[in-house]
């Protein structure tokens, strides 16, 4: 499945597994975030392998061409998990509408667990 994104001279298709792979590496790089939801540490490895299957740590769904977007975490012991919450909000939203063009109606943000 893909999201259409028209304009007035074209249309761009954008694979879901494309949406979810931006915002797994968008969530992954905001300092407290250990790893996706299920508590399970990313190795080099499983992330690689991570990045050619289906995820369900992220859901998203497309409304009139705006993202409504669900991610479960994993936080670090040491991280403030309000402020990691709004960073990875941000760092989401930032990296989708510049990547994709699509806008993001909302971000929410699930803490599965500590680590």
């Amino acid at each position: 499945m893909t999201i259409e994104k028209e304009s007035t001279q074209s249309i761009l298709n954008i694979s879901e597994d494309v949406i979810s792979k931006l915002i797994a590496k968008s969530t992954l790089e905001v300092d407290g975030v250990n790893s996706l939801g299920t508590g399970r540490r990313f190795s080099p490895y499983s992330v690689i392998r991570w990045l050619f299957t289906n995820d369900e740590r992220i859901k998203f769904t497309n409304k009139n061409d705006r993202l409504d977007i669900t991610v479960s975490v994993i936080l670090k012991s040491t991280a403030d998990s309000v402020k990691v919450a709004k960073e990875i909000q941000d760092n989401i939203k930032l990296c989708i509408q510049a990547m994709t063009g699509l806008l993001v109606n909302k971000i929410e943000v699930k803490i599965a667990g500590v680590s």
